[in-house]
């Protein structure tokens, strides 16, 4: 499927130039602390569970910013406070130190995430829920390659530009961002065009702002009445149709939660293994220039697993597959944060990748599919990831305060952590099939 829209391809450059300053200074910042305050993982730990935190109620304000008001607003002050972040940490780097650094750390967390659930709504919005598992598709594509590049290219010019590249090369993708936003305008809602919509034309409406489908043909009860039918024939069928809509809102219901749990568990693993990036480079004896190059592979993995999910459906609605998935993520966790040589480095990343995409595809998907509130439920997708951010972290720095000279106990409660969460998904998912589903 091709993306016609020219608002929807602005739409898309957008979220390329929001995910890649984003990364370079959230995921960067702990080499930079590192190198010029001497901070272990014990103290990047805190700092990232700070963006959790930040992630969390920014997402949730965005949300309800782009509900309430239009996707564009939400983006905007998104926008605005990020480049605001930026510029106070590149003042941190002549004075305030690190206060003022955790202070722009936090603005930022908060920023980009008041950001994010605008961007999904306004790619979704007006869409039916075929495009919807395209868009949520390119959407990945289009960020996680942006974070890829992102990550790939931190620590490499942080070495040749020197430290506070990491606060000037997000000033200018913000600035950059903020005034393609100003170009932007929003599509009407107006009924879709494309070849995978002509054989329903007549079948569906649309709700003006959130892009809802709505059958017209009585497949919501509690909104439009059922013409009583001129044969027992019809009348089975109109009962059947009820009753497949409202299983299907039971459905959807389900599984966006499972969703939305699942995801954040995922970032339990993702924002601890962010903050023992130095601690491996440190192990294996990488040079600063290739830290991120090395450390970075899976991002690429994770871009890859979410283009093989946009082509391949069979995964929907499988909440055994998704257990499993993450299960196997934290298999890999282990193996890539221990990882003794670079080749289990390498392997460990391909799997932890596979299984991050899969768990993120799924997460965002449940979110969109069938919603009615795309910009209120975008936000608490986000908002989730910001509790996955602020728990694994603080997990760990748990174990880092019992046990300082204990490496590996740290990993192992944030692997335990994941483990209660994964027995909590199993039992939500046995319920959800006995009750809903089947």
């Amino acid at each position: 499927m091709i993306v016609n829209s020219p608002t929807k391809r602005r739409m898309f450059l957008i979220t390329l130039l929001h995910s890649i300053p984003t990364t370079f200074f959230m995921y960067g910042t702990p080499f930079y602390t590192t190198l010029r305050y001497g901070w272990g993982a014990s103290q990047n730990l805190l700092a990232q569970a700070l963006i959790g935190f930040g992630v969390a109620i920014g997402a949730l304000a965005g949300g309800q910013i782009a509900h309430a008001t239009r996707p564009q607003r939400a983006i905007a002050i998104g926008l605005i406070g990020c480049l605001l972040a930026a510029l106070l940490g590149l003042v941190s780097t002549q004075v305030g130190g690190p206060p003022l650094l955790l202070t722009a750390l936090f603005l930022l967390s908060v920023s980009q995430a008041v950001g994010w659930p605008g961007i999904e709504s306004g790619l979704m919005e007006n869409e039916p829920h075929a495009v919807v598992q395209n868009y949520v598709s390119y959407f990945n594509l289009t960020w996680s390659f942006g974070t890829a590049t992102a990550f790939l290219i931190a620590t490499p010019l942080m070495r040749w530009l020197g430290l506070p590249v990491l606060f000037v090369l997000p000033a200018i993708f913000y600035a950059a961002n903020l005034l393609l936003l100003s170009t932007y305008h929003a599509p009407a809602a107006a009924a879709y065009q494309s070849s995978e919509n002509d054989s329903a034309e007549g079948d569906f409406a649309r709700d003006d702002y959130t892009g809802n489908v709505l059958a017209k043909n009585a497949l919501d009860s509690r909104s439009t009445p059922v013409l009583s039918p001129s044969t027992d024939r019809d009348a089975a069928a109109a009962v059947n149709a009820h009753v497949t809509a409202d299983a299907a809102r039971v459905r959807g219901d389900a599984y966006r939660w499972l969703g939305w749990l699942a995801n954040p568990l995922a970032f339990i693993a993702i924002n601890v293994i962010v903050s023992y990036n130095p601690t491996i480079q440190a192990r294996l004896h990488f040079s600063l220039a290739m830290a991120s190059i090395w450390c970075g592979l899976w991002f690429y993995v994770r871009m890859i697993a979410f283009e093989l999910l946009r082509r391949w459906t069979w995964w929907h609605y499988k909440w055994g597959f998704l257990c499993g998935a993450f299960a196997v993520t934290m298999v890999s966790f282990a193996a890539l944060v221990g990882a003794p040589n670079l080749a289990v480095l390498l392997i460990a990343q391909i799997v932890f990748g596979l299984c991050v995409g899969l768990i993120y595809q799924s997460s965002l998907f449940y979110s969109m599919a069938d919603s009615d509130a795309q910009g209120a439920h975008g936000g608490f997708h986000e908002s989730f990831i910001g509790v996955g951010i602020l728990v694994g972290p603080l997990i760990a720095y748990s174990g880092t305060l019992l046990a300082p000279k204990n490496a590996a106990l740290p990993v192992g409660m944030a692997l335990g952590g994941m483990g209660l969460s994964l027995a909590v998904l199993i039992a939500l998912g046995l319920r959800t099939r006995s009750s809903a589903i089947n």
